[in-house]
């Protein structure tokens, strides 16, 4: 029971997290380093957003921990990892998948070109996402309590908590299926590559 609770507010967190992080931040970085013509810029929001939604996460795993809901760390760790597989690259599939429905091939391209840092960060966040267990002042901050604090004010709303522990669960759901899909598409590129290194 415990171990769905954690998953539930994984998605709890991701959902919100997602939705501020979007507007607040990645929407006016975007505008201006279009206008500066610096594309490299979004790798850096990219990998920022990265580090402070691992960090929720974490903070969210040490409170799981401490409560004694989940009081195997191991387990705990395995399933954080899955869950931060699974939505890190549920996200990086769902840019690909827009690129393709809009024909927009500039965007395709440079979505080609950030395939491998795309992986990498993926690596990155699920070792410093152990490393909070290890070390868990890395993940507390100013700013990942304020979020943190934020979300957790956002469930307790009557109204609005309800509609986030629906739209967490279908979020979820639909971050294994895509996942999965992203999964497939990672080992069909690298089958592709070998086979024309081979060739």
């Amino acid at each position: 029971m415990g171990i769905i609770k954690f998953i539930f507010y994984v998605g709890i967190i991701n959902i919100v997290f997602s939705f501020i992080w979007k507007w607040i931040f990645v929407v006016p970085a975007a505008i201006f380093f279009t206008l500066i013509n610096f594309d490299k810029g979004m790798i850096v929001v990219k990998a920022f957003g990265a580090y402070l939604l691992i960090s929720l996460l974490g903070i969210l795993s040490l409170g799981f921990i401490e409560e004694n809901i989940i009081s195997d760390k191991i387990y705990l760790i395995i399933i954080g990892s899955f869950m931060i597989y699974m939505i890190l690259s549920n996200t990086f599939y769902e840019a690909r998948k827009k690129a393709l429905v809009e024909y927009n091939y500039e965007l395709l391209e440079r979505l080609n070109r950030e395939e491998i840092f795309n992986i990498l960060i993926i690596i990155c966040s699920i070792i410093y996402f152990i490393y909070i267990f290890i070390d868990p002042m890395v993940a507390i901050n100013s700013l990942t309590y304020f979020l943190f604090k934020t979300i957790d004010w956002a469930v307790k709303l009557p109204i609005l908590g309800i509609l986030l522990a629906i739209g967490g669960i279908i979020y979820l759901l639909s971050t294994v299926w895509f996942g999965i899909c992203y999964f497939i598409f990672l080992i069909s590129l690298l089958f592709g590559r070998s086979s024309l290194s081979e060739k």
